[in-house]
C-alpha cells in the first residue's frame, strides 16, 4: 500500500488475510485500518487488533443511512461522555452478549 494509507473493511471479515494484514500493520505504523468486521467476530481474545495503534474497531453499522446516522453519532457522543465522566453506560455490552451478538 502506499504510504500513509487507510484500509477500510464494511463488507465481511473472512475477505480478508487477517493475519497478514496484521503482520503489515505492525511493521507499517505509517498505514491505518478501520474495520466495520472481523473473521472471527469479535476478534480472538489477545488479537493484536485490540492493541495496534493504527488500527480502529468499530461496532457492525454498515447499512445505517441518513437520521439514523446522525441518531448513532449521538448515542455513541453520549456513551463516550458517560465513560470519561465516570458514570456508567447507558447501552454497556458485556463479553457474554458480544459472544453471542451478530
Amino acid at each position: 500500500m502506499k504510504h500513509h494509507a487507510s484500509f477500510i473493511n464494511t463488507a465481511r471479515g473472512a475477505v480478508v488475510a487477517e493475519d497478514e494484514m496484521i503482520e503489515v500493520l505492525g511493521e507499517r505504523p505509517d498505514l491505518f485500518a478501520l474495520l466495520d468486521v472481523t473473521h472471527p467476530e469479535p476478534p480472538i481474545e489477545g488479537s493484536p487488533l485490540f492493541t495496534l495503534r493504527n488500527v480502529v474497531l468499530t461496532l457492525r453499522i454498515a447499512g445505517s443511512a441518513g437520521r439514523e446516522c446522525h441518531r448513532m453519532g449521538k448515542v455513541m457522543a453520549d456513551e463516550i461522555s458517560r465513560y470519561t465522566h465516570g458514570v456508567g453506560l447507558e447501552y454497556e455490552i458485556t463479553e457474554s452478549q458480544a459472544a453471542t451478538m451478530a
